[in-house]
């Protein structure tokens, strides 16, 4: 099917004629565009979640209006908390509608696949409504939001496979990792050694996330921050580069603040359109103190001679807590490891209590108030 599809049809409120173009974004960046909307394709736990709006008298997808000041990952993440109590693991752009009404006005309206966590059977959104969720198959997106047109189908097209359990092996995901870091390397040696953290062979692949250190001389970090971001834009499949500096507390030097590393954080398509998250972490190679890894020396070692079982153990592991909607990204990670070497947990049934208590205390941030538009 084509990726850009024009639909002549009525809108859900109000019956106006309109005009809708839609136009994908598989393995593209979000086009830098005044956004009206933005509304989440939900995966919980292999289902799709869709919230009842009172005003439409039907279901629909999670998400709303972009506020002023906010980007599209602020807007998703806040309507999923406000409309259904959820956090968003990790998301990518699907495609976006052009509404075009019959006064010629338009709105772009982005739509996002997003893996999701802590979904609640009903909450209270900020106008005081009570919004209830539902959960169904991927198969039955176009029946129960009215989608069967073209648009919806092709919407259907690009997230259906989503929804279905991954076969790949770890053989085909150590392979697409070993390709992704032969793009990224050469640029971060440039700068300093470099390493390609704790077995993105196996551990980290499920996530598609790779960890990466580079040790520089402190005089070097922020030109090599600079240089490296750089560098990286010059990549055609890259979606996103973010940077900050990561500080922790040192009662051994003076106001008790430490620079643990320059974190440089980013996001690329592989040829296939899924994208890969890479935690590259600059570090003073003169700072012995560093407490940057989660893990101490001893734990470290353990995980770098991990078994074959352990390692498996770790990837199943993960995929039963992300099924379970419990997956909290890099807090699970860590205790995952930690159990599996310090605890000896080799089954999914016996970490479950564990996620479960991570996912208890995570911290609810209440969304700003605001006025629904």
């Amino acid at each position: 099917m084509s990726s850009n599809i024009i639909l002549n049809t009525q809108s859900n409120l109000d019956g106006e004629k309109i005009t809708i173009e839609w136009r994908d974004l598989i393995g593209k960046r979000v086009p830098d565009i005044k956004w009206k909307q933005v509304h989440i394709i939900a995966n919980y736990s292999g289902k799709v979640v869709l919230v009842y709006l009172d005003k439409l008298g039907m279901h629909h997808l999670p998400g709303g209006h972009v506020e002023e000041g906010e980007d599209i990952e602020a807007t998703l993440r806040r309507e999923l908390a406000e409309e259904t109590g959820g956090i968003v693991i990790e998301w990518e752009p699907i495609g976006y509608q052009i509404r075009t009404d019959s006064k010629g006005k338009v709105a772009n309206q982005l739509r996002v696949y997003a893996k999701v966590a802590d979904i609640q059977s009903e909450t209270i959104d900020i106008d005081g409504s009570l919004v209830p969720a539902k959960f169904v198959d991927v198969d039955e997106i176009l029946e129960a939001l009215g989608w069967k047109n073209p648009i919806g189908e092709r919407i259907y097209e690009l997230v259906s496979e989503k929804f279905t359990p991954s076969e790949e092996s770890q053989q085909d995901l150590k392979a697409e990792a070993d390709r992704m870091v032969e793009i990224v390397r050469p640029i971060l040696e440039k700068y300093g050694r470099t390493s390609f953290v704790g077995g993105y062979e196996w551990g980290t692949m499920y996530d598609r996330d790779i960890d990466t250190e580079v040790w520089l001389a402190p005089d070097e970090l922020k030109v090599a921050q600079k240089g490296i971001m750089s560098d990286l834009l010059n990549l055609n499949n890259v979606y996103e580069i973010k940077t900050r500096d990561l500080i922790s507390f040192n009662a051994d030097i003076q106001n008790g603040r430490n620079l643990k590393c320059i974190l440089v954080m980013l996001k690329m398509f592989n040829k296939a359109g899924r994208l890969w998250n890479f935690d590259i972490c600059l570090f003073d190679e003169t700072d012995k103190s560093n407490n940057a890894s989660p893990f101490n020396q001893d734990v470290l070692r353990k995980i770098e001679q991990m078994t074959d079982q352990q390692k498996d153990a770790v990837v199943d592991i993960k995929k039963a807590v992300t099924a379970a909607g419990l997956y909290l990204k890099g807090g699970s990670s860590v205790d995952i490891y930690l159990r599996v070497v310090e605890d000896g947990i080799l089954k999914p049934e016996e970490y479950m209590p564990y996620a479960q208590k991570l996912a208890d205390k995570r911290i609810q941030v209440s969304p700003k108030k605001r006025k629904k538009i």
